[in-house]
């Protein structure tokens, strides 16, 4: 997702957590919940659609030199025989085939690639016969047969999965502008309607409508642990954040102090130990995009 997009969405979950424990004091304006409601439903989509509108065929691409080679191979060993069939015999014009199927197969050109064994598959089948003497095998045809249908739904995936990102991409940006013109041209002024009653929330409404721009500051996290007892800060305290495979670990320093940078924004279990000390766990710690992200922590020492 382009970086603004993402920064829109840390803007509206903010927006949203806001709302969310203070809903009592939005709630008094009029029409407020029943609008809000529907941002957050949007907002909701967004955010199961993220993952995979940020994810990639990579996992395909990495899968593919192995998809070409095995298809490949099987088409070269029934090309082979064919050729020195075709050559015993001065059949030029399956000899051109052959050549010219071997040449494009060289060329890797994944939307060539089934076509062109489709074509040495037929041609051999059909001398598979006289074929015989030149070691043209019924195990060679048959491998070429079988694996042809398993290069075609390796790449029928392919065009799903991309498929599949780009309207996840489109169905993100479409209810992140939309919630943004909501916000925009609805509940800003409806919220204006407290400044008299109750400009604190007002105040608290305008800081989290703040989009931070996302080249001017590396996502980071910065910690201070310290003593529930004394204050104190903790030395050499251990930080974790985990989001399923992508996790981030470091070290406090004498001031209680350490930061992890740059990392994705996301949302991340966050442990933080140290020897004597009761750990201390949060579950789903939203990292904003583009923010530096504090937190201070206070230990429980042990006894």
């Amino acid at each position: 997702m382009k970086a603004i997009i993402e920064a829109k969405i840390a803007m509206i979950d903010t927006v949203v957590e806001l709302v969310n424990t203070q809903s009592a004091r939005f709630y008094v304006i009029p029409a407020f919940e029943a609008k809000f409601d529907a941002l957050k439903i949007r907002h909701n989509k967004v955010i199961e659609l993220l993952p995979l509108a940020n994810s990639t065929t990579k996992s395909f691409r990495m899968a593919r030199d192995q998809k070409i080679l095995n298809v490949a191979t099987a088409a070269f060993e029934v090309c082979t025989p064919t050729r020195a069939y075709a050559a015993s015999i001065n059949d030029d014009i399956l000899l051109n085939d052959m050549k010219w199927s071997l040449k494009e197969l060289k060329r890797v050109k994944i939307e060539l690639i089934e076509g062109v064994c489709q074509t040495i598959y037929d041609k051999a089948y059909a001398v598979r016969v006289a074929a015989t003497p030149f070691n043209l095998t019924a195990d060679k045809l048959t491998k070429l047969e079988t694996e042809i249908p398993i290069w075609q739904d390796w790449v029928a995936a392919v065009r799903t999965r991309q498929v599949a990102i780009k309207v996840a991409k489109q169905d993100v940006v479409k209810n992140v502008n939309e919630n943004e013109k909501v916000l925009k041209t609805q509940l800003d002024f409806m919220v204006e309607s407290l400044s008299t009653s109750d400009p604190e929330i007002v105040a608290l409404w305008y800081n989290s409508r703040q989009i931070i721009d996302p080249p001017t500051t590396n996502t980071q996290s910065q910690f201070v642990v310290t003593n529930s007892v004394t204050n104190l800060p903790i030395d050499l305290g251990d930080l974790l954040m985990v989001n399923g495979a992508l996790s981030y670990t470091a070290k406090t320093n004498s001031l209680g102090e350490a930061t992890i940078k740059p990392m994705k924004p996301n949302k991340y279990d966050v442990t933080v130990s140290a020897p004597g000390y009761i750990p201390y766990f949060k579950r789903e710690q939203r990292v904003y995009l583009g923010r530096i992200n504090r937190f201070n922590i206070a230990l429980v020492p042990i006894g």
